[in-house]
Formats: structure tokens, C-alpha cells, sequence
């Protein structure tokens, strides 16, 4: 997958624009003076992340609980 990045002109894979606007986010909110707990991030498209929604869904899925 591609991505347009907020840069013009530039193209870039689908993973690397995520974490680029993650990190631009989290500084932008850093600078407004928001204060998360930042060690408690996640992010949804780290695969750590998205292997136990989609093991989750495969169980729903078999028992019937979910269609595709």
C-alpha cells in the first residue's frame, strides 16, 4: 500500500507514513501541553497489536458470533 505523506510531492509506504504522523501528532499535543501517560501509546497498526484483534475475531468467527 501507498500512502500520501503530508510532504508534497512524496510518496511513501503505508507503515512508515503512520509512524511519521504518530510521532507529528504526539508532538503537536506535547507542545499544546496535553499531558498523556506516553509510555501507555498503542497503536493499531504495530502488528503486535492487530494479531490479537484478528485472533479475536477468528474465534468469534468460528463460533458463529461474527461473519466476513
Amino acid at each position: 500500500l501507498v500512502c500520501v505523506c503530508p510532504v508534497p510531492q512524496k510518496y511513501v509506504h503505508i507503515c512508515a507514513a503512520c509512524g511519521f504522523l504518530i510521532l507529528y501528532i504526539a508532538m503537536q499535543l506535547k507542545s499544546l501541553g496535553f499531558s498523556y501517560d506516553w509510555d501507555r501509546e498503542i497503536s493499531t497498526t504495530d502488528p503486535e497489536y492487530y494479531k490479537w484483534t484478528q485472533w479475536i475475531f477468528l474465534q468469534l468467527l468460528k463460533r458463529g458470533l461474527a461473519y466476513q
